[in-house]
């Protein structure tokens, strides 16, 4: 059975990865293409050996370098809305969402676990359609308008997806607590902070 407290400090270890994440936005390490591509590649690596290793202090470090680099790729557009003075108005909009939904997550009697399956869907589904459509936007040299239209529309469609996952993955960490295991506080916070992540960037994108 997992500690008393495990759901107390899966919040705690969602405010430690968020809190990694801004301070490293705040320091950038680079800005060229390469350094970009470099630092989105070794993020899927980091998240792959997250889901590999054991509990442990390894699993530790790579989980703080994997916010880290996180924090690099969303320098830009979090310097973006600081300069546009968006930044603490996305944060609370994205703060009463996350709220809202992990409460729905608490009191609905886990009837959303089953809907993982179709939350992945839509996810790919919608990561698809945008690369897609700014390819054929890009491609066909479309207006300003248009392209400001489709991230606006994919924009509103990711914050109502990642509200839903919050709600699911709030489920799924009080499953976590009730499981007869050793817990790994790593696997059981990062999809809440991933959820937190991906609802500051749709929410923030729409303020912008």
């Amino acid at each position: 059975m997992a500690p008393k407290y495990f759901v107390p400090i899966i919040y705690l270890h969602l405010l430690a990865g968020t809190g990694a994440t801004y301070a490293s936005s705040k320091h950038p390490m680079g800005s060229g293409l390469a350094y970009k591509i470099g630092v989105i590649v070794s993020s899927f690596v980091a998240l792959f050996a997250l889901f590999a290793l054991s509990p442990g202090p390894l699993k530790y470090g790579v989980a703080a370098l994997f916010c880290a680099l996180l924090g690099q790729t969303m320098s830009a557009f979090i310097q973006d809305l600081e300069h546009k003075d968006l930044l603490n108005k996305t944060l609370i909009g994205t703060l009463g969402v996350f709220a809202a939904m992990s409460a729905v997550g608490f009191y609905d009697n886990q009837n959303l676990l089953g809907f993982g399956p179709y939350l992945l869907a839509a996810l790919v589904g919608l990561l698809i359609a945008r690369i897609g459509t700014d390819l054929f936007l890009y491609s066909s040299s479309a207006s300003t308008v248009s392209l400001t239209t489709a991230h606006k529309a994919f924009s509103w469609i990711g914050a109502f997806l990642f509200a839903a996952y919050t709600a699911y993955d709030t489920q799924r960490m009080k499953a976590d607590a009730k499981a007869k295991k050793s817990p790994d506080y790593i696997d059981s916070s990062l999809g809440l902070y991933l959820d937190f992540l991906n609802l500051f960037q749709s929410i923030g994108s729409l303020e912008q």
